[in-house]
C-alpha cells in the first residue's frame, strides 16, 4: 500500500494514534489486530522522527479525552442496540459533546506547546523525500 501523505498537526497523530491502539485492543481477529498493530507501530516511528523529544511529556491530556469520547460513544451504541434514547442516552449524548469540546480544546493546547510536526524539509509533497 503507497503512504498517504496529509498535513496534520502534532495532536492529530497522537489522537489518531490513540484511535488505532483502541481499535487494536479490540479487533475482532488475529489478522484485524496485526494489521492495526501496524499502523500503530508506523505511526509511532512517525511521531519519533517529527515530533520534539519533550512532546511525549504533554500527550496525556489528548490521550485522555480521546479516550472519553471512545468510551461514550461505546456507551451510546450499547443503549442504541437497546433500544434505550430516553434520560441516559440524551445525557451520554450531551457528555459527549462535552468531551468532543474537550478534546479539541486539548488538541488546540497541544499544539500550541509542541509546535509544527512538520520539519522545513517536508512541508509540502513535492519537497517530501519518499523514503520508506
Amino acid at each position: 500500500m503507497p503512504d498517504i501523505y496529509i498535513p496534520a498537526g502534532p495532536a492529530d497523530l497522537i489522537d489518531q494514534m490513540v484511535v488505532v491502539q483502541t481499535l487494536a485492543a479490540n479487533a475482532p481477529d488475529a489478522t484485524s489486530r496485526t494489521l492495526y498493530s501496524q499502523r500503530l507501530s508506523q505511526m509511532e516511528t512517525l511521531a519519533a522522527e517529527l515530533l520534539p523529544p519533550h512532546a511525549h511529556r504533554s500527550t496525556a491530556g489528548v490521550t485522555a479525552a480521546r479516550t472519553d469520547l471512545l468510551q461514550l460513544e461505546a456507551d451510546m451504541r450499547d443503549c442504541e442496540a437497546r433500544s434505550d434514547f430516553g434520560v441516559s442516552f440524551i445525557a451520554l449524548t450531551r457528555a459527549y459533546l462535552a468531551a468532543r469540546a474537550t478534546l479539541l480544546e486539548r488538541k488546540r493546547a497541544f499544539d500550541a506547546a509542541v509546535g509544527p510536526a512538520l520539519s522545513p524539509n517536508c512541508d509540502t509533497v513535492g519537497k517530501r523525500d519518499r523514503h520508506a
